[in-house]
């Protein structure tokens, strides 16, 4: 629809659209606004070309509105706007009025109902203003707007920093508020106050998806116009961040010289945030020495203990629990409207230094990586129990000939040098938890174990000694690498690194590579040129992807997705949370039925997902079972990057009677594909959306598919590569390996404080048995297929319902109950779910119980 150029085109175009039928009415609105600018110019109003009124061809440009033959009333779906209009000119409503204002009492020429009420209405506002307009006086901020141009992006630059103004002062009053509540031990108050203040900071951020909408040209349309302004120096926004407790004596001094608000940065800058409050609040409750909060003696690493003894050991119903996740919503949100700032003007702006103070986009994106309330990061996971090697991820790779340790430390090196994820080094200051790419010493060992007596077995004890070291993410290398030769022609690359910089993914690329380079010196020639991307190249893209549309759609997808989300299934009859070491049985398979049944590796992540979730169903009952699905949620240029991208998606299954595994695999195939359609949206954002807290989880069970090609060479050597840890096991993770043999490695991990040896040994039996009869007979109902093979049925129901005992026939069964009692009075009588009565224990409360009836 172009815009008009001369009354002839307005004409033509609203004479097409006065036979529109009902549904597109709409098309009227475009119409108005695309010729509303010219035709006010001419004097015109759209309601000129009704019908009714003249033809629209011999209208007189020169005639004046006011002087219109018909009400402007008479125009379907802009009377509302043409009032507006009439609004801003008082003396031309007032003409209207004069000329036209009788026609709504004349019976012979009756007016609808509401074009009646909505002239009444305009009378009325013409005479004076609305309570709510006199209370909020609305008309007050309508009026400031006083753009330089008439360029339509800089009005909508425009009012979207005014917006962002007095959403910072709303902000800021909260901020008050929540320290006043905190000062007065009014905890619940101030959650909620912190929850006001984090959906403000939401309605912030969204303020950048409008101003997004507007290209650089059309910015650079009125950018001259804005001189050295810059939202960067909003103090309203440097006082709610002095007062939420983000204190800078260089940005207070900024305003020292201006005396309008002078009084107001040095208030807000000396006096009590709220996070000073909070740490007074945890004085108060004995969590935190009085010496340890105070600014001059300010201790982090005890602040850090606090909130972790806060997370280890209250509930999630506390209080306190509950206040630190409101913060941390409150310091996400910052971090959610810095990365959107900082695109927003990367993309409207560039980096020149106008708009943005001598350095805007740098500063902006220094800004971007500080936070608030540094103690309380994502990386307190680690710091709750900072002796846990829970994030180390590890594995080997048995290189099966003879391999030159000079070379092959000479090819690592290049390796972690290109990697630049390897160097990320972890520092701590007044701006928090920070990252830089640095060059981190690191040592490389040769062992030579071939003079023990199992070599093999002293190589997996040596690594298994190793990765169960917790690692310090502040002063040491977040990887450690070594060669183990176990035989002249046989030799071990062990590979360990810490989660908050690599992934499985990761893994697979660094091995890659490594064979690559090892090969070509071994050859005495270049390796190919580095494949790899820059880890800014993973922070950029996740910051886009946060700051897009997309974003927002995987959001909604999964809160919707997870609405009415049904407990999670467990094989286990107890709960714990992840821990240090863990259980591991592994097994190898090479059924036949399984590889004929799913040929390709999407199709065996299906099938292994099915057979799981009807195992769950199967051994507990349940009819709606969810399993965690590892996913790589890497895309583009990130795919090639080695670091950390990884998800975990919730994959939901309803069982339904009769159901089959061919049923099973539809609803895996429509579940993993949705769920990929969404993958980047992170799990632990979910969980916080879904006011889930730390040791709660969507699922129980995990089903992680690794299908990377690990047929790597090194030399003229082949390899096979083993999994150590895959980072922490809170239930059950069945681990998925394709071997270069086409074979599978599984892997069961189990939380050991969850399941016994001879438990995982025997689930995974099961599993096995269950896998195979499923994919020999899809269509057979997975009701139908035992779970439990011969011995052990005739365990459960014949050996160990062997009970009958000869007994004093004399004797009654309460006789015969308190002689056990005197036996074993300490022995186990009687276990149900986590609880466990002994002899006498059951005893007592038998007697009670006895008493209590007697009495009735």
């Amino acid at each position: 629809m172009p815009c008009p150029k001369g009354k002839e085109s307005i004409a033509a175009l609203v004479t097409v659209m006065v036979g529109l039928p009902e549904h597109q009415l709409v098309l009227l609105d475009e119409a108005q606004r695309r010729t509303r600018t010219y035709a006010v110019k001419q004097g015109y109003m759209l309601g000129q070309f009704h019908s009714r009124c003249a033809e629209p061809g011999v209208l007189n440009p020169a005639f004046p509105v006011s002087r219109s033959p018909e009400p402007l009333f008479a125009v379907r779906r802009m009377i509302v706007q043409d009032i507006m209009f009439l609004h801003r000119s008082p003396v031309m409503f007032a003409e209207y009025q004069k000329r036209f204002g009788d026609r709504y009492d004349r019976p012979d020429h009756p007016m609808p109902e509401t074009h009646a009420r909505l002239y009444a209405l305009a009378q009325q506002r013409s005479s004076g203003r609305s309570a709510d307009v006199d209370y909020q006086k609305i008309d007050v901020p309508l009026k400031l707007p006083q753009p330089h141009t008439d360029h339509p992006a800089e009005m909508t630059f425009y009012l979207s920093g005014q917006l962002k103004e007095l959403l910072f002062k709303l902000m800021h009053e909260q901020a008050c508020a929540v320290r006043v509540e905190l000062a007065a031990d009014r905890v619940e108050e101030a959650i909620w106050g912190l929850r006001r203040l984090t959906a403000a900071l939401d309605m912030l951020s969204r303020l950048w998806d409008v101003l997004g909408t507007r290209a650089p040209t059309e910015f650079n349309a009125f950018r001259d116009q804005l001189g050295d302004a810059s939202d960067i120096d909003s103090y309203i926004f440097r006082m709610v961040e002095f007062t939420l407790g983000k204190k800078s004596e260089e940005l207070a001094a900024r305003y020292a010289f201006v005396p309008s608000i002078a009084a107001d940065i040095y208030r807000a800058f000396h006096d009590s945030s709220v996070y000073d409050e909070v740490l007074c609040l945890l004085v108060r409750r004995g969590l935190l020495a009085q010496d340890t909060a105070s600014p001059e003696s300010w201790n982090a690493d005890a602040v850090s203990a606090a909130w972790a003894g806060i997370y280890r050991e209250y509930a999630p119903s506390d209080k306190l629990f509950r206040l630190a996740e409101a913060l941390m919503d409150v310091a996400e949100g910052f971090g959610r409207w810095r990365t959107r700032h900082l695109l927003t003007v990367e993309r409207m702006i560039g980096s020149t230094p106008e708009t943005g103070g001598t350095d805007g986009i740098a500063w902006l994106r220094r800004s971007a990586e500080h936070r608030f309330f540094p103690e309380l990061e994502i990386w307190l996971a680690q710091q709750i129990n900072p002796a846990s090697p829970l994030y180390n991820i590890g594995q080997f790779t048995e290189i099966h000939g003879a391999v030159d340790p000079i070379l092959f430390e000479a090819a690592l090196r290049q390796v972690v040098a290109e990697a630049e994820s390897l160097n990320i080094q972890l520092i701590e200051n007044n701006y928090g938890l920070q990252q830089f790419v640095g060059s981190p010493d690191w040592s490389f060992p040769l062992i030579d174990l071939t003079t023990d007596v199992d070599p093999q077995a002293a190589a997996e004890a040596w690594m298994r000694v190793d990765y169960e070291q917790p690692t310090d993410l502040l002063h040491s290398p977040l990887f450690k690498y070594a060669l183990l030769k176990v035989a002249s022609n046989r030799f071990i690359w062990y590979q360990r690194c810490h989660h908050i910089v690599i992934d499985g993914a990761g893994f697979f690329l660094i091995a890659q590579r490594m064979a690559q380079v090892y090969s070509a010196l071994v050859k005495d020639m270049a390796a190919n040129e580095c494949p790899f991307g820059p880890v800014s190249v993973m922070m950029e893209s996740d910051a886009h992807y946060r700051a897009s549309a997309q974003f927002t759609r995987d959001q909604a997808y999964w809160l919707k997705h997870c609405a009415n989300w049904p407990e999670p299934v467990t094989l286990a009859n107890r709960q714990a949370p992840a821990v240090r070491h863990r259980l591991r049985q592994t097994t190898y398979l090479s059924s036949q039925s399984v590889f004929t049944y799913a040929a390709d590796a999407s199709r065996l992540a299906q099938l292994m997902s099915a057979v799981m979730a009807a195992y769950l169903h199967r051994w507990t009952g349940a009819q709606d079972v969810v399993l965690g699905f590892p996913v790589t949620a890497r895309f583009g240029e990130t795919r090639r990057t080695p670091g950390t991208a990884s998800n975990i998606l919730p994959i939901r299954f309803t069982m339904q009677p009769n159901i089959n595994l061919s049923l099973l695999m539809e609803q895996a195939a429509q579940e993993i594909q949705h769920g990929f359609r969404h993958q980047r949206y992170r799990y632990e954002e979910l969980k916080r959306e879904l006011r889930l807290v730390q040791n709660q989880s969507l699922f129980g069970v995990t089903i992680n598919f690794m299908p990377f090609d690990y047929d790597l060479t090194f030399g003229e050597h082949s390899s096979t590569n083993h999994n150590l840890t895959a980072g922490p096991v809170t239930d059950l993770m069945i681990g998925i390996y394709t071997q270069s043999d086409s074979s599978l490695q599984i892997d069961f991990d189990a939380n050991p404080d969850l399941y016994t040896a001879d438990e995982l040994i025997a689930h995974q039996r099961r599993f096995l048995n269950f896998l195979d009869a499923l994919t020999t007979e899809p269509s057979r109902p997975i009701n139908s297929i035992d779970l439990l093979e011969a011995t052990e049925r005739r365990q459960l129901l014949v050996e160990l319902n062997a009970t009958e005992h000869d007994y004093p026939a004399h004797l009654c069964i309460h006789q015969l109950f308190e002689e056990q009692v005197e036996r074993t009075p300490h022995a186990t009588a009687l276990m149900y779910e986590d609880q466990v009565l002994s002899y006498a224990e059951l005893n007592a409360r038998a007697n009670r119980l006895a008493h209590q009836l007697i009495e009735l």
